[in-house]
């Protein structure tokens, strides 16, 4: 995974991130830290990075692959919805998934989002009947 400048247009990277062994499929930067990423990929994994010098600084496994990720408003936490229909909630000041969701029964992915400076978090998806939901959960 390459992170490029805005200003650069050519090949060159700035920055070369290793870690993730298969294609990384989001990837999120921090909203209050300067300098740190989050990706996720079909090595079911989360990554936190340090952009600036490339070195991995937080790593979490999922039991099956991650189809969304978020973060926190103010950086603490990332709440990520994966195919195995959960809702996995990691901090990365903590070791693995801090707390687990039973997400949406659909076939189709979710999403997920955190309500603002409250301690709810928001995850729209499907039923069975492909009926479109919307749950708040909320955050210990």
């Amino acid at each position: 995974m390459r992170e490029f400048l805005a200003e650069d247009i050519g090949e060159a990277a700035s920055v070369l991130l290793k870690g993730h062994d298969k294609k990384a499929t989001l990837v999120r930067w921090n909203p209050v830290a300067e300098h740190v990423l989050l990706s996720v990929a079909f090595d079911n994994t989360a990554r936190v990075w340090d952009a600036s010098t490339g070195a991995e600084s937080y790593s979490v496994s999922f039991d099956d692959t991650p189809q969304h990720v978020a973060w926190a408003y103010n950086g603490s936490a990332f709440a990520v919805a994966s195919k195995d229909k959960k809702i996995n909630l990691c901090d990365p000041r903590a070791n693995g998934v801090s707390a687990k969701f039973d997400g949406h029964l659909g076939a189709k992915g979710a999403r997920v989002c955190f309500l603002g400076k409250t301690n709810m978090l928001a995850s729209t998806g499907f039923s069975r009947q492909s009926d479109r939901q919307l749950v708040n959960f909320k955050r210990q």
